[in-house]
């Protein structure tokens, strides 16, 4: 191949590559489909503004963020958490991703504190949970946060329980954020409990990480806030 069919193709192929990985997926994230740390700007201006430096993974005490995998496109190596795996419990003091990221992609003023800060929403799947169906939480959970990073905070016999309360009982925020809530079943005349998200709700993630199903009965919606449509 001549030099200048080489670089041709190697133009050629770069446009391509930057089309199929990074473009696409770049629309896509305007919805924003990943959790991100404590104090992100919008998704948009957020994928401008991270230099993917890694600082924030760094500085995690609990390790719960991580970086993009390629297949992320532009977003590839900037950081979310994978709530599920591991959440944002805000036991850090001074919310140290915040402070060491050297750009305005994590802003000091929208999580000066743990009830500041707005990640996403909770939103609970009644027909999955424990509480709604009145059952009684009979083993503890087997997730990642039982054994081993949040092991300091597990009582095994916190989690014997009559009815399953674990999203808000171990909401870092409290009930400013979640509450159990009896209602009454209008066909059957039953109540029942259920979680309800308020208007304190950070989208830290710790709920969906400490629920005790598969899939979990309650999960993160990465850039809502309480009240917004399809939130």
């Amino acid at each position: 191949m001549e030099r200048r069919q080489f670089f041709k193709y190697l133009g050629v192929t770069a446009v391509g590559t930057a089309v199929g990985v990074g473009v696409t997926p770049l629309l896509k994230e305007e919805q924003q489909t990943m959790l991100r740390p404590p104090g992100a700007i919008n998704e948009k201006d957020f994928l401008g503004a991270c230099i993917k430096c890694g600082l924030c993974v760094q500085i995690c005490p609990v390790d719960c963020i991580k970086l993009a995998d390629i297949d992320k496109g532009l977003a590839y190596q900037t950081p979310y958490i994978d709530a599920r795996t591991n959440a944002c419990d805000f036991s850090c003091k001074g919310i140290q991703c915040v402070l060491v990221c050297p750009t305005y992609a994590l802003v000091h003023e929208l999580a000066e504190n743990a009830e500041s800060v707005r990640m996403g929403i909770a939103k609970v799947i009644p027909d999955r949970c424990l509480a709604v169906k009145n059952e009684k939480l009979k083993t503890v959970s087997k997730h990642k946060w039982d054994e081993k990073k949040y092991k300091w905070k597990v009582n095994p016999a916190e989690y014997m329980k009559e009815v399953c309360n674990l999203c808000a009982d171990k909401c870092p925020i409290g009930p400013g954020a979640i509450t159990i809530e009896t209602k009454k079943d209008k066909k059957t005349g039953k109540e029942y409990q259920v979680p309800v998200v308020l208007q304190g709700c950070t989208g830290c993630g710790v709920c969906e990480m400490v629920c005790p199903v598969e899939p979990s009965a309650i999960v993160i919606i990465p850039g809502k806030k309480w009240g917004e449509k399809n939130a």
